[in-house]
């Protein structure tokens, strides 16, 4: 808040009074509260004093403002769109709940992030839901009445709640749905109240638009008659229109920028997520999960990342892989592929997903391996400049599932067997060495013009021995031409396969 000193201070209670105060207020708290913490009830009751001391906080402060609040034409607007807006968070973080719920149903467990994140979920719940209460106090009656369809509903709520809480093991596909329906019931009554609250808006809208209405007329009139009876007005007519031109041309600034924005915004969305997922993502909400049945999954790692990091600072650490993965991002860019994600120093492509390319996945997954190998070669780490970087490469080919995972952090993740066969071929791979699948080695001999050699069997984790080879490099012209019965293909022509 950039307003204190506040008005009213007799309102609200000594901590508030001031900047200062609150910040002494916070402070001591957090200073009182920095323990450390291992028993699991320990963490539960330090969670709840938490929860408790900051709505102790915010709940003063949020009837402060309330009662400071301007009075309009008609003061209920706004409160309701208030509530409106409370009941809309609060519906969220019951889906949260039900969510986090449905994992420790499924699990018979809840891990302690998981359960933190509960506590909070609930608790925001609760409070959102009494906020929008206090500003709209229909809630209340809307929701009394959607509940008398379910007299029980809240108390079982509650009592599951509470298991869930005391993270008691218990596994049970019944509770689970039963879990499932009465959180989709509560969800969705609170759907029901908002839709009723919607109404309410709409009919005081409607009131202000009449009376507005009303308003321009007699003031049109008024306007009409000072004219004719005075000149002099004119000028002053003339002066508004020049002030409405100016407020047009800033509203039309504003609109520029406000655009400008929204690109930035759904820039950033599309290097998070695949550019069709992320557009269906913004229409629906959600993203439908797809199967591909042939695909080409990269996995690559940096040898011996373990030692150089414990030589270096993390802020060198972040600065090598920075600089690294951009020269990397700069390559794939050059490539029909999709970089998945990294996680630390490995980094994980796919071809042939999210859209669909025949049988090229695999051809652009090679071309893309072997430059990445000699931008490795060429690369310099910025604080060891002697010292080379080496990669170890995994590639396989396959059939995988592809979907968004999570809400508030949407990934585009795949799953199945090519993903973790690509994976273990990269750790039984070898230094600056490309690791590649019999499947990939027989898709890449359809297109000719790579030089690729048979390695042997190899003991795969999960899948018992598998043939491999690796991936040389892509032969000259010439060596193409002392080739007998070797199918040459131009890069342009892969587009017909």
């Amino acid at each position: 808040m950039n307003i204190w000193p506040l008005p009213n201070k007799e309102l609200l209670p000594q901590f508030l009074h001031s900047e200062i105060n609150l910040q002494n207020h916070l402070q001591i708290h957090r200073n009182r509260s920095n323990i450390s913490i291992i028993a699991a009830s320990a963490v539960h009751n330090f969670i709840l004093e938490e929860i408790f001391f900051y709505e102790s906080v915010i709940k003063p402060l949020i009837g402060y403002l309330l009662r400071l609040a301007p009075v309009s034409k008609n003061p209920n607007v706004w409160k309701l769109f208030v509530g409106y807006k409370m009941l809309a968070t609060s519906k969220e973080e019951a889906a949260i709940v039900r969510e986090l719920g449905i994992i420790y149903h499924h699990l018979g467990y809840i891990k302690e992030n998981d359960l933190r994140s509960f506590i909070k979920a609930n608790s925001l719940n609760s409070a959102f839901l009494q906020t929008a209460q206090l500003y709209a106090s229909q809630i209340t009656g809307y929701l009394n009445n959607e509940l008398e369809s379910y007299p029980s509903l809240l108390l079982t709520l509650n009592k599951m709640k509470l298991e869930i809480t005391t993270n008691q093991t218990a596994h049970n596909r019944n509770s689970l749905m039963w879990w499932f329906q009465l959180n989709t019931a509560y969800i969705n009554i609170e759907s029901a109240v908002q839709k009723k609250l919607a109404t309410q808006i709409e009919i005081h809208l409607s009131d202000d638009i009449r009376i507005e209405n009303t308003d321009v007329i007699v003031a049109v009139c008024i306007l009409f008659i000072v004219i004719c009876a005075s000149p002099l007005l004119i000028k002053f007519v003339l002066n508004l229109v020049q002030s409405i031109k100016r407020f047009a041309e800033d509203v039309i600034q504003k609109t520029d920028q406000l655009r400008f924005e929204r690109e930035r915004a759904n820039s950033l969305l599309y290097r998070m997520l695949p550019r069709t997922v992320a557009k269906e993502l913004k229409q629906s909400d959600t993203a439908t999960a797809e199967y591909f049945d042939q695909v080409t999954i990269f996995f690559s790692d940096i040898v011996g990342f373990t030692q150089l990091a414990s030589r270096s600072t993390p802020l060198q650490v972040i600065e090598l892989l920075n600089a690294l993965y951009l020269s990397f991002d700069n390559t794939t860019e050059l490539y029909n592929v999709y970089k998945v994600e990294t996680i630390g120093d490995a980094y994980m492509v796919a071809s042939g997903v999210p859209l669909r390319n025949g049988r090229k996945h695999i051809f652009e997954i090679a071309r893309m391996a072997i430059h990445l190998r000699k931008d490795i070669e060429d690369f310099n780490v910025p604080h060891m400049a002697a010292y080379k970087l080496q990669l170890r490469i995994g590639i396989h080919s396959g059939p995988c599932m592809a979907g968004v995972v999570g809400t508030k952090m949407p990934r585009y993740c795949l799953f199945g067997d090519a993903v973790n066969t690509a994976a273990r071929l990269e750790t039984t791979g070898a230094p600056n060495q490309i690791h590649i699948s019999k499947e990939s080695y027989d898709l890449l001999t359809i297109f000719g013009g790579f030089e690729a050699e048979y390695r042997g069997t190899v003991e795969i984790k999960g899948k018992g021995s598998m043939e491999t080879y690796w991936l040389i490099g892509r032969l000259s012209p010439e060596q193409l031409d002392s080739l007998p019965n070797t199918v040459q293909w131009k890069d342009t022509d892969i587009t017909s396969i």
